[in-house]
């Protein structure tokens, strides 16, 4: 057997304080990957600086590689880093705010390394909120059964907390840049049609939300959207229609599902007097759940106001 080698990733975008945790979790590896590629997403803080000042004083046993380029979002960010990531079969994404388990990725080769029927996998992660001092914990054991409506149902697993062969990336065209709310969600969905899903039973990875003292860096994108719903709607519209999604979600699984996405973007559309989007939410709600009473009411409500109002 040909032993797997993997490429650490990690996107970063104005996270100086932070960044070094990052790297550090990676260096910390029981297993090392063969490269570390960090991909500077245009940061207009010293988040650079800090990156090559500690590496000057802490030499690592691998190969980094330390690439700037200009603002584009975090899905541009990390398909330039699986460009970087050369003969690796797998890799694995970190996010700079985020820290892996010291037995990760070695768990995470020896699983792919047994299982080589694998596209993905996927580990338990632990949400961390270092303002409100709460913990969620995110068991995945189940994610290799019925993979694709597990995660269509559940949503994305973790980006952190997965790892991907790299031929399944590139086969269904990496991250969608143009996608800036879900796009792990999508790739995800779009990856567990191609093959099995396992799972990595290391430590939790863990994802820190609002680390105590740097709440002023750069939050996460997906949160800075107020029509996340509708987004994320459109993802799994477009997953049943036009990806491939239809024949491995039950009909009334992506219809609720779905529409219940729809009828919550409207309420909110409605709440923020987002009219447009509230008129598009609401009225692809009603297709996916024509029966849905408080859908009509919302709708009918929309329609009293636009009337009325605009």
């Amino acid at each position: 057997m040909i032993p797997l080698n993997i490429a650490a990733i990690i996107p970063v975008y104005n996270r100086q304080y932070l960044i070094i945790d990052a790297i550090k979790s990676v260096l910390n590896q029981t297993l090392l990957p063969k490269y570390l590629i960090i991909v500077d997403d245009g940061s207009t803080d010293a988040t650079v600086s800090q990156i090559e000042h500690w590496f000057k004083t802490n030499p690592a046993d691998i190969p980094i590689k330390l690439i700037k380029q200009k603002n584009g979002g975090a899905s541009s960010a990390r398909n330039h880093g699986v460009c970087e990531a050369g003969d690796c079969q797998l890799i694995a994404f970190l996010d700079s705010d985020d820290l892996w388990p010291d037995d990760y990725l070695q768990s995470a080769i020896k699983l792919f390394e047994d299982n080589p029927q694998l596209v993905a996998a996927s580990s338990n992660r632990i949400d961390k909120d270092y303002v409100k001092n709460v913990e969620s914990i995110h068991n995945h054991t189940e994610i290799t059964r019925n993979t694709t409506s597990y995660i269509f149902t559940r949503g994305s697993p973790g980006t952190p907390n997965t790892v991907l062969l790299k031929k399944a990336f590139e086969k269904v065209g990496g991250y969608d840049v143009l996608q800036m709310c879900g796009e792990d969600y999508q790739l995800f969905l779009r990856i567990s049609l191609l093959g099995q899903w396992g799972f990595i039973n290391s430590k939790p990875v863990e994802v820190r939300r609002n680390v105590q003292g740097h709440e002023s860096q750069a939050p996460q994108l997906s949160r800075q959207y107020n029509d996340r719903r509708l987004r994320l709607a459109r993802i799994l519209d477009q997953f049943i229609h036009e990806d491939g999604g239809y024949p491995h979600i039950p009909e009334s699984q992506w219809r609720q599902r779905i529409g219940q996405l729809y009828f919550t973007a409207g309420r909110n559309a409605i709440k923020s007097k987002d009219w447009n989007s509230a008129l598009e939410s609401l009225n692809k709600a009603r297709k996916y759940r024509p029966f849905h009473i408080r859908t009509k009411i919302l709708h009918l409500y929309l329609k009293t106001l636009k009337n009325n109002c605009f």
